[in-house]
Formats: C-alpha cells, sequence, structure tokens
C-alpha cells in the first residue's frame, strides 16, 4: 500500500507554491500510488459553479482529473473549498475512513471541523458546504467581487492558522482519546506539522504544502512526513 497525502497548497495565482505543487503531482503520477489523498484547502477558493476563478486552479483540476484516471484520487473539502467537483475524483464533505489490509483504521480529515472552539461552528461548516451555496448563491456574485471576498477571507483563515497551529494541534492530542473506533487520526488545516501517539493510537498532522511544502507517504509499514526539496519549473 502506498498513499501519498498533501494539504493546504492554496493555489490561486502563478506563483512557485503552484510551480512546485505541478511538478510534484507529475512526479506523484511517475510513481502510481494506490491511492492520492488530497486533504482540502488544495485552493485558496474553490466552487464547482465558479468557472475560470483562476488560469492556475483551473490547471491543477485538469492534473487532477488526469491523474484519477490513471489511480484512485480522493478529495476532502477544506474550509475552503465548497461543493466542488472535480471529473475522475471521489469528494468528500468531512472526512475519509480508510482500513489497511492489516486491519488499521485510518480517519482522514481536513480538521477545521475538529479545531473550532465555536459550538455552532458545526452547523456553519454545513451551511457553507451546503448546495445552496455552491449552486445558487455562489453564481448570483460577480466572479471578481466573490473572489477578491474570498481571497481576502483566506488571507485572514491563514493568518489565523499560524498563530493557533500549536493550540490547535493540543487540541486534537485531546480528541483523539475520543476517537477510540480510529487507530489513526491524519490531519491538516493548522498547518503545523506534528506526531504524537496517545494509548497505542496517533494523531498526525502533515502540515502546510503552502508553508513547508510537506507532504505525507503512508505504507502498511510507515507513515513519513516529507518535504519536498526539488526546485520548480516554470510551466
Amino acid at each position: 500500500m502506498k498513499i501519498v497525502v498533501v494539504a493546504d497548497a492554496h493555489i490561486r495565482k502563478d506563483n512557485k507554491t503552484y510551480r512546485d505543487l505541478m511538478v510534484f503531482l507529475e512526479k506523484v503520477e511517475a510513481s502510481s500510488p494506490d491511492l492520492l489523498l488530497l486533504m482540502g484547502d488544495i485552493f485558496d477558493f474553490y466552487c464547482d459553479s465558479i468557472k475560470n476563478i483562476t488560469p492556475e486552479i483551473e490547471k491543477v483540476i485538469e492534473r487532477l482529473s488526469l491523474l484519477g484516471k490513471k489511480f484512485p484520487v480522493v478529495f476532502i473539502e477544506g474550509n475552503h473549498e465548497f461543493g466542488g467537483r472535480i471529473p475522475e475524483v471521489d469528494i468528500f464533505r468531512r472526512g475519509f475512513v480508510l482500513i489497511t489490509s492489516r486491519g488499521k483504521k485510518f480517519y482522514f480529515t481536513h480538521g477545521d471541523e475538529l479545531s473550532s472552539f465555536n459550538p455552532l461552528f458545526p452547523f456553519i461548516r454545513a451551511a457553507f458546504h451546503s448546495p445552496f451555496l455552491a449552486t445558487i448563491f455562489c453564481p448570483l456574485v460577480p466572479v471578481k467581487i466573490l473572489r477578491k471576498i474570498a481571497f481576502r477571507l483566506s488571507d485572514k483563515s491563514r493568518a489565523n492558522s499560524r498563530v493557533a497551529g500549536d493550540i490547535i494541534n493540543c487540541r486534537w492530542r485531546k480528541i483523539l482519546i475520543t476517537l477510540t473506533e480510529y487507530d489513526i487520526l491524519v490531519t491538516a488545516h493548522s498547518h503545523t506539522p506534528s506526531m504524537c501517539r496517545l494509548h497505542n493510537r496517533f494523531c498526525i498532522n502533515i502540515g502546510s504544502w503552502d508553508n513547508q511544502r510537506s507532504y505525507s507517504l503512508i505504507s502498511e509499514e510507515k507513515i513519513q512526513v516529507k518535504k519536498w526539496k526539488e526546485k520548480s519549473r516554470k510551466l
């Protein structure tokens, strides 16, 4: 079993983060994993009913669709993606459960629904990820205005994530105690990589592609959080 996991690239424009990710996806394609798992906030803003948000977002979507024809690709929506549909890619609104051949039970989630201290957050998240927002509200707002609002909120959200990263990761450690049905919890969102073990179960935050170029490789034998070191090139 070989799983490649990446999250929090926050693609919005032609910059080094975008170019590195495209090269990374080329390498993933060449390695033919059993699963490519994208754990949310790959885009700074994405709604399926809004076309041409930016050319770079469209190019990443095209690449993911091509990869989905060659091996399984799963996309878990983060707090910057709403009602997304990508051809050949399986979309999950919340989390994704995987049971390995050795019986280990993974729970993969972006992590925003675990990190909020607001008891109303699950309802707020459900509203933002509802079909109403994706298919009715978003198309009514001009793309330029929607893009400006979304990217401004994104900048604020990412700043808060970096400041609160350690606090959020500590909260996940406590949550791990209650998730007794899973052996391994894999999250992102806080942009702060971490790994801990509690009661023979693991909690792993794979960090952020945008900040650290971090990603995870998961096999039956081990779980690794690695840093991408290859140079990008002009696309």
